[in-house]
């Protein structure tokens, strides 16, 4: 087989690299592949070569190769043509040369720039069958094929905001035993590519196989790639050459402060340790739990998650928990035995409080009362359940304190879904309201947020703009308390905009609030006060002579 170097128009061999290996062999047991991709890397040429395989050697196979534009689907096909008429031996390494293998192709029916057929015909040389492959931009009709077979989404990350609608016409295919393959390089945050791969890094979808692939993987060296990347901004170099997830849209969370609070204990040995020496010493942790009230968006039609988080006192993630389990295990329920007695069985929260003891926070609106009804305390002395009723005001409490707390970098968070649930968190349509894109959730952010205000309320914590440049967490004593001295607070801003900055770049420095001017300041004459049930008549003559004796 042979490939056409889009640079140079060279025909080369094709001698795949290991990642293509690896992604050949998932598709040809029929697996569904995701790959987050480098530029120029060469995924497309090994999908061409297993489609054109398809069509030579399976009947009545039907392949679509779907893209952003239609052009972009033409070249997928004409790949794959090329690839079947070129068929030769690798003899020698002039194209030109080689040993001619075209008897190794099928007979060729249809044969335009969207559409290319191969026909099979019995032993009589009537036509049988045939299959197929075709080029189609995405819609949200695109893939709605009774009889597809494979289905190639080509840069898919880039096929916003129609990718859902496309997504979701696809599904039955795929149910039907159809197989897909998506490939893409990063496009910013949200969206369906996006989605995958988060799902795949928390090795939550076992539907596909997932890899990445860098261009140093593609045999591309590093002067082709300083080359490459002349002229590019740092963000799309490290969108499209380093497979980074730029934030899009309107975040609420910093991300380089979110990738400087992230630390995983398996790559971080330092916060193991930290977490394994507090347990040790004590056990009193800060708690949030976010009870499902149903679908995760409100044009979603998913389910979305009961969360739990626990903070140490100093603000390190020591658990979080995710689940989509029935209200009446997440709650508690009561059975009753065969005797007819009752029994309480506890919920997934009442038990966890007891592994992570202290303060607990949870919601007591919608299916939250009912966790907060049913929920038993650890009888230790020190834990307690605090109902809060969220809305509006009290949300935009939580995540106004948990952007300063990441802001600060005063907050280590540990769990991957959480970090990436935090990355896409999104600024609402109104002021002071904040959602999930359509396919994530904000539950473990919302569980966090309980939590971490947990740590502003009852754990004696405020931030200072010690440095001017950036809040800092101190902690206070309730003696330093009653000395705060209020007017070195600083001073608010008169007006507050949120559009992706740090809370610390538009917050002003430390400054006394301005203090009155009492040198020429007249004191009240206390007489001119009417008593109760005095005559007006005589408040007036006492008001006349008072404004007779100010006279000059």
């Amino acid at each position: 087989m042979y490939l056409e170097e889009k640079e140079t128009q060279r025909i080369l061999p094709f001698n795949p690299f290991p990642y293509q290996r690896k992604m050949l062999r998932w598709m040809m047991e029929g697996r569904n592949v995701l790959a987050l991709k480098s530029r120029r890397v060469g995924c497309s040429w090994i999908t061409a070569a297993y489609a054109a395989w398809l069509l030579n050697f399976r009947e009545g196979i039907n392949v679509l190769f779907l893209s952003k534009k239609e052009d972009d689907a033409k070249k997928l096909l004409r790949k794959v043509k090329f690839i079947l008429k070129n068929l030769a031996l690798h003899d020698n390494e002039d194209h030109r040369l080689a040993t001619r293998c075209s008897w190794l192709c099928g007979e060729i029916g249809t044969d335009n720039q969207q559409l290319f057929t191969i026909i099979y015909r019995d032993d009589h040389g009537r036509a049988t069958a045939e299959s197929e492959a075709a080029s189609l931009s995405t819609t949200s009709e695109s893939g709605r094929s009774e009889g597809a077979s494979l289905i190639f989404l080509d840069e898919f990350g880039f096929v916003k905001p129609d990718d859902e609608k496309t997504w979701t016409a696809i599904k039955p295919t795929v149910a039907r035993g159809g197989q897909w393959i998506t490939v893409s390089t990063p496009n910013g945050v949200g969206g369906v590519h996006h989605r995958l791969c988060m799902e795949a890094q928390r090795h939550e979808n076992k539907s596909y196989e997932y890899i990445e692939v860098h261009w140093s993987e593609a045999g591309i060296t590093q002067a082709q790639y300083e080359a490459a990347i002349e002229g590019m901004d740092a963000a799309s170099i490290a969108q499209e050459w380093e497979m980074e997830f730029i934030q899009s849209g309107n975040p609420v969370f910093n991300a380089t402060d979110l990738a400087a609070c992230y630390k995983p204990p398996e790559e971080y040995p330092e916060v193991a340790k930290m977490l394994k020496d507090y347990r040790e010493r004590e056990r009193f942790y800060y708690s949030g739990a976010d009870t499902s009230e149903g679908k995760a968006h409100r044009k979603s039609t998913q389910r979305d998650y009961h969360s739990w988080c626990s903070l140490t006192r100093s603000g390190i993630q020591a658990f979080g928990k995710n689940t989509k389990e029935p209200l009446s295990k997440w709650a508690g329920h009561t059975v009753t035995t065969t005797t007819g007695k009752q029994l309480n069985v506890p919920g997934t929260t009442t038990n966890l409080h007891v592994e992570y003891p202290g303060l607990l926070r949870v919601e007591d609106n919608g299916a939250g009362a009912t966790v907060v009804n049913r929920h038993v305390a650890p009888l230790d002395g020190q834990s307690e359940l605090i109902p809060s009723h969220t809305d509006k005001l009290s949300k935009s409490r939580y995540i106004r304190n948990l952007m300063l707390s990441v802001e600060a970098h005063d907050i280590i968070i540990t769990d991957l879904f959480t970090y990436q649930c935090m990355l896409v968190y999104q600024l609402g349509s109104l002021p002071g309201t904040y959602e999930a894109p359509l396919g994530y959730y904000d539950d473990p952010v919302m569980s966090l947020a309980m939590a971490n205000d947990l740590r502003y309320e009852y754990g004696g914590m405020e931030f200072t703009w010690a440095d001017g440049v950036a809040p800092l967490r101190r902690s206070v004593s309730p003696e330093e308390a009653e000395a705060l001295d209020l007017t070195s607070l600083p001073a608010a801003p008169e007006v507050m905009t949120m559009d992706n900055l740090r809370t610390s770049e538009f917050m002003p420095g430390p400054g006394r609030l301005p203090s009155p001017a009492t040198e020429h300041m007249l004191l009240p004459d206390l007489s001119l006060i009417l008593p109760l049930g005095a005559p007006e008549e005589s408040h007036n003559h006492k008001r006349r002579e008072h404004d007779k004796n100010m006279r000059p």
